[in-house]
C-alpha cells in the first residue's frame, strides 16, 4: 500500500499495521495500532498523544502523562524536515495545511544538521574529565550568549555526559 505526502507528493510505502504496547516509564502501558511505513524516523502522531492525554514539553525535553501525573525525560532530535504532515489524504483540514504550509515549517535561518551521519567513538577505560575553570563575568556572559544561540539554532544540545573538558576562551584580534 502507498500513502502520498500532502506537501511534496512523495509516496510512502506502507506494509500494514501492527499493534504494539509502548512503555515510556509513566506508570502505564500504551497499546496502539501503528501503520508500518518505509521511513527513516518513526512518527508518533498527534492522534496518539491526544488519545492517551500525553503532552510534550520541548523546552524541558519531557513527555508528560496527564492521567498519571508523571513525566519522563526525552531527547529532542532534529531531522532534515520539520513540518506537520497528513498521511490520510481525505482529512478535512488537508486544504488548510496545503494553503498555509509556510506556517508549518521552520524559518529559513534555522540551522538543522543535514548529514544524517552519526559517529560513535569506541573508548576504553574511565571517562576523561577536567575541572571547569572560573571565567571572568565578561567571558562567562559571552559564552552563555553563544551557547544559548547554538542551542536555539539546533547546532548543539545540553549533555549529561561523564566526558568533559574545560572551556578555554581567548579574545580575537578585533577584541570580540
Amino acid at each position: 500500500m502507498v500513502h502520498k505526502c500532502v506537501f511534496c507528493g512523495t509516496q510512502i510505502k506502507t506494509y500494514g499495521e501492527k499493534t504494539l504496547s509502548l512503555d515510556f516509564g509513566l506508570q502505564r502501558k500504551y497499546d496502539w495500532t501503528f501503520t508500518i511505513a518505509d521511513v527513516h524516523t518513526p512518527i508518533i502522531g498527534a492522534d496518539y498523544l491526544f488519545h492517551f492525554d500525553l503532552l510534550i514539553d520541548l523546552k524541558k525535553s519531557i513527555l508528560i502523562d496527564r492521567k498519571t501525573n508523571s513525566s519522563t525525560i526525552g531527547i529532542v532530535k532534529h531531522t532534515k524536515t520539520i513540518a506537520i504532515k497528513v498521511i490520510n489524504n481525505n482529512h478535512k483540514y488537508q486544504h488548510l495545511l496545503i494553503k498555509y504550509k509556510q506556517l508549518l515549517t521552520l524559518p529559513e535561518n534555522k540551522v538543522i544538521p543535514t548529514t544524517g551521519t552519526f559517529h560513535h567513538i569506541v573508548t576504553h577505560g574511565p571517562p576523561v574529565t577536567t575541572k571547569a575553570r572560573r571565567l571572568s563575568p565578561e567571558k562567562y556572559n559571552a559564552a552563555k550568549i553563544h551557547f544559548d544561540y547554538l542551542i536555539k539554532k539546533g547546532i548543539c544540545r545540553p549533555s549529561k555526559s561523564q566526558w568533559s573538558s574545560a572551556l578555554h576562551m581567548v579574545l580575537k584580534k578585533d577584541n570580540t
